[in-house]
């Protein structure tokens, strides 16, 4: 059942090809894709994604998600944030597993360096909407970017996902390490 569900965000993420802005980024041991499509103002709107992030252990994990965005209202100029819920289908070879979470980014561009941009991405789904063979499901992004282009910008980044399985104590790490990654837009 969960590679059908793997399947269909893949299916829903091809429908998407007009996206907005593209998501691609390496490791050593895995490579992550989204599509990214954006609807509002510079202002605020609402922004969808959809997602694969595969690793060399065979990890499959697919993500659709959807959150609202804007700016703080901290006064602070630079800053914005985004609030929502993503939905995590994940299997490895010891588990299988479909997590609801919610969480949201904050991102930060200096004034001073408009090219620059620091952006936290985290999410956390509870055992009331972890399902399957999980029990919970943490996600943690840490990037900082660069744009080369109006249309491109680079980064470094670092991920963590972990999820802990209902047969251990333990969480299980499906993914952690630094990444290199590239984010065009159109």
């Amino acid at each position: 059942m969960l590679k059908r569900i793997v399947c269909g965000f893949l299916v829903l993420s091809s429908a998407m090809a007009g996206a907005e802005s593209i998501d691609f980024n390496l490791s050593d041991n895995s490579l992550e894709f989204r599509y990214i499509l954006e609807t509002g103002t510079n202002m605020g709107g609402t922004e969808i994604d959809a997602g694969m992030l595969y690793t060399d252990s065979s990890d499959l994990v697919g993500m659709l998600g959807m959150q609202v965005t804007g700016e703080t209202g901290s006064g602070s100029p630079g800053i914005s944030a985004g609030v929502g819920f993503k939905l995590f289908g994940v299997t490895t070879g010891q588990t299988e597993a479909l997590s609801v979470a919610v969480g949201g980014q904050l991102d930060y561009t200096p004034a001073t360096l408009p090219r620059l941009g620091l952006l936290l991405r985290s999410y956390f789904a509870p055992d009331i909407v972890s399902f399957l063979d999980a029990e919970n499901l943490f996600y943690l992004m840490a990037t900082l970017e660069y744009e080369v282009l109006s249309e491109a910008s680079v980064y470094l980044g670092h991920r963590t996902l972990r999820l802990r399985p209902i047969s251990s104590p333990n969480n299980l790490i499906v993914e952690e390490g630094l990444n290199i990654g590239i984010r065009m837009y159109f």
